[in-house]
C-alpha cells in the first residue's frame, strides 16, 4: 500500500488494486502512522506534544511509544499521554501521563494519544435539579458551581452533579455527585451538570468527505468516527473534521482536523462534520445584539507569517536587535506580532464595555472561574478573573491603563531589544539571577524603559510563541503609572510578597494574580491592588487576546465560541 502523506482522504483505485489517500491540504503535519496498541482505544498522534496536565512521569527503558500508551490504558485516572524520545529530556525516553486533555502542539520530540473514554464535556443546566443517584457530597468554601464541575470532570465515577445554592440546603453551597444521570427537575435552587461526549458539539454525516483545510491528522486505533469528532471539539483551531474508515487490507482509520469549513462531497470513505455552534453567528440577548463585530477579512503579515484582520493597526517593530541571530529575530517577530494583536483586542474589549454601561457588569463576569485552587488559571478570560468583582471606578482605571499601554507602548514607543544568550559574564545581568520568590530564572526583563532583554529561557524550544507574546505584553506594562491615581504597577514577585502564606504555597505569577483578583485583593486588603499588579494586566491581555485569536474561549471542557462575525458575550 502507498500512502501519500501530503494530501488527505480521497480514495482512488489504480489497476493494481493499491489505495492512495489523497486530497488538498493547507498544512502538512506528520502525526500519523504510530504503533498500534491493542488495549489503548483512542488516538495515536505521532509528531505531537500535549504539554501540561501531567500527574505522573515514567522513565522508559525501551524507546517505544506503545509502552507509554499501555501505561495510560492501565491507569483509570489517565486521559491522555505524551511519549518523549530519548535525547530530548535526558538519555532515556520519558512517558507523561495526564489527567486532563491539553492542546495538541506540533513537535518532532513526541508521540501523544487521547483515551477514547476521556473524550467528554460537562453541559451545565441552570435552574435544574437532578435528584437521586448521589454517591458523595461536599459543602463548598464559597459559592461557585465551577468547583462541582471540575471535580466531576476529573472523577470517572461521576456521571452528573447538582450544585445547590447557599440557603437551599444550609447556609453554604453544596455539591452532590452522582454515578448515574437521574431525570432533571426544574428548580431555581440548583444548577446541574451532565457528562456527555464531546462529539455532541459537532454534526456527523456518514458518506461525506470535506477535502481541504487540513492542519493535523491522527491515527484512530478503535476505528470510531466519534473519537475523531471529539478531537476536533477539543481543539480550538478545528472548525470541521473528516474521519476515513480503515480498509480491509489493513489501512488504519485516520482523523483529519480542518481549520476551515471545507465544502462537503459525497464519498462512502468517510464521515465528516462541523461545529454546531458555527451555524449561529449572530448571538443575541433578549432580541438585542450583544457583540462587537470582527472583520472576517484577513491578510498575511510578512514578518511573522501570521494571518491578521485587515483592520488591525500596523505593528511597530523593535528598531534595534543587539546580540540577536537571524533565528532569534524570527522568534521575536512572531511573538511581537501576537502580543500586538492581544493588546489590540484587550483595548477593544475595554472600549466596548465603556460604550455599554448597562451591560458592563454582566460582561465583566463573562466566563469567570472563581475557584483559583482547582480551576486552571490560564483558562480564565474574564475581566473579573484578573481584576476582581466589577466596580465602576476601578473599571475606569483599568480601561485607561490598558488604553495607555496600547496607545503609548504598542503604537507609540519603538523598542530596542537585546538577546542575552551565551554571554561570558553570566552572573552580572538579571537574566542570570534567580527570582527569589520562585527560584526560576527570568525569561525577560525591562530595566530601562525602551529596552527589553530576552533571556535564554525566552528562546526555549519548549516555549510556545503565544507564551513568548505573553512575556512581551508583561514587559510593555512596566513603567506604567496608572491614570487617575498616584500608583505605578509592580510585579507580583517583588511588591506583592504581602500575600504571606500564599507566596510560599504557590510561587507562580498567574496563580498569584488570580488570587489577588478573586480573594479580596490578597488576604482581604483591597481589590484595588489588582490595578497595581503588572501580572493582572498582562495575563488578562494575553488570555483574552489569545481566546479571540484562537476563535473561542475555553472554560474546562465547555466550549463557548467567538463567531466569526463577533464576540459572543
Amino acid at each position: 500500500m502507498f500512502i501519500e502523506q501530503t494530501r488527505h482522504c480521497r480514495r482512488c483505485f489504480d489497476p493494481s488494486g493499491f489505495i492512495k489517500l489523497v486530497a488538498a491540504v493547507a498544512i502538512t503535519l506528520a502525526a500519523t502512522v504510530a504503533p498500534s496498541v491493542a488495549n489503548f482505544s483512542g488516538s495515536v498522534e505521532r509528531g505531537i506534544d500535549r504539554p501540561g496536565g501531567d500527574f505522573r512521569t515514567i522513565i522508559l527503558n525501551r524507546a517505544r511509544p506503545a509502552l507509554c500508551a499501555k501505561r495510560c490504558a492501565d491507569e483509570e485516572a489517565c486521559k491522555a499521554y505524551t511519549y518523549v524520545k530519548p535525547g530530548v529530556q535526558g538519555s532515556k525516553a520519558k512517558c507523561y501521563l495526564k489527567h486532563t486533555i491539553r492542546k495538541a502542539v506540533k513537535s518532532e520530540c513526541c508521540t501523544s494519544g487521547v483515551k477514547k473514554s476521556a473524550l467528554e464535556i460537562i453541559r451545565l443546566e441552570p435552574g435544574r435539579d437532578r435528584p437521586g443517584s448521589d454517591y458523595k457530597s461536599r459543602t463548598l468554601p464559597h459559592a461557585d458551581v465551577a468547583i462541582c464541575k471540575n471535580v466531576c470532570s476529573a472523577d470517572t465515577q461521576c456521571k452528573a452533579f447538582t450544585y445547590s445554592k447557599p440557603g437551599a440546603q444550609g447556609p453554604k453551597a453544596k455539591c452532590w455527585y452522582k454515578n448515574a444521570k437521574p431525570a432533571p427537575v426544574a428548580n431555581t435552587c440548583c444548577t446541574s451538570g451532565v457528562k456527555t461526549k464531546a462529539a455532541a458539539l459537532l454534526t456527523s454525516t456518514r458518506g461525506e468527505d470535506r477535502p481541504g483545510g487540513d492542519y493535523m491528522s491522527f491515527e484512530i486505533t478503535d476505528g470510531d468516527s466519534a473519537t475523531c469528532a471529539s478531537l476536533c471539539a477539543l481543539d480550538r483551531e478545528c472548525k470541521a473534521y473528516t474521519y476515513v474508515r480503515r480498509t480491509s487490507n489493513g489501512t488504519k482509520a485516520q482523523c483529519w482536523l480542518k481549520n476551515v469549513e471545507a465544502a462537503a462531497v459525497k464519498d462512502n470513505c468517510c464521515t465528516s462534520g462541523i461545529r454546531k455552534e458555527s451555524r449561529n453567528a449572530n448571538p443575541t440577548d433578549n432580541g438585542k445584539p450583544l457583540a462587537f463585530v470582527f472583520s472576517e477579512r484577513t491578510k498575511k503579515d510578512t514578518r511573522s507569517g501570521y494571518m491578521f484582520p485587515i483592520d488591525m493597526p500596523a505593528i511597530r517593530w523593535p528598531k534595534g536587535y543587539t546580540g540577536c541571530s537571524t533565528s532569534d529575530k524570527q522568534q521575536i517577530h512572531k511573538a511581537w506580532a501576537l502580543a500586538h494583536f492581544y493588546a489590540w483586542r484587550a483595548h477593544q474589549a475595554m472600549q466596548y464595555l465603556d460604550r455599554n454601561k448597562g451591560r458592563r457588569e454582566r460582561m465583566w463576569n463573562y466566563d469567570h472561574i472563581n475557584d483559583y485552587a482547582n480551576a486552571p488559571s490560564y483558562e480564565n478570560v474574564s475581566m473579573r478573573g484578573w481584576f476582581g468583582p466589577y466596580d465602576g471606578k476601578r473599571f475606569v482605571r483599568i480601561r485607561d491603563s490598558i488604553g495607555k499601554v496600547w496607545q503609548k507602548r504598542f503604537r507609540g514607543t519603538t523598542y530596542t531589544v537585546k538577546c542575552r544568550r551565551n554571554e561570558g559574564n553570566r552572573g552580572a545581568h538579571p537574566c542570570y539571577r534567580k527570582i527569589p520568590t520562585t527560584g526560576n530564572y527570568p525569561s525577560a526583563n525591562h530595566l530601562v524603559n525602551g529596552t527589553i532583554n530576552f533571556c535564554d529561557g525566552w528562546f526555549s524550544p519548549n516555549r510556545r510563541n503565544s507564551l513568548r507574546a505573553k512575556t512581551i505584553v508583561h514587559e510593555l506594562y512596566h513603567w506604567l503609572k496608572i491614570p487617575r491615581s498616584g500608583y505605578w504597577v509592580s510585579d507580583t514577585h517583588d511588591y506583592w510578597v504581602a500575600c504571606g502564606k500564599y507566596r510560599a504555597a504557590r510561587p507562580l505569577y498567574g496563580k498569584k494574580a488570580v488570587y489577588i483578583a478573586n480573594y479580596n485583593g490578597c488576604k482581604g486588603r483591597n481589590y484595588n491592588r489588582t490595578t497595581r499588579n503588572n501580572d493582572n494586566y498582562a495575563l488578562f491581555t494575553y488570555m483574552f487576546g489569545r481566546a479571540v485569536y484562537d476563535g473561542k474561549t475555553v472554560r474546562g471542557l465547555e466550549f463557548k465560541r467567538f463567531p466569526s462575525s463577533g464576540f459572543n458575550w
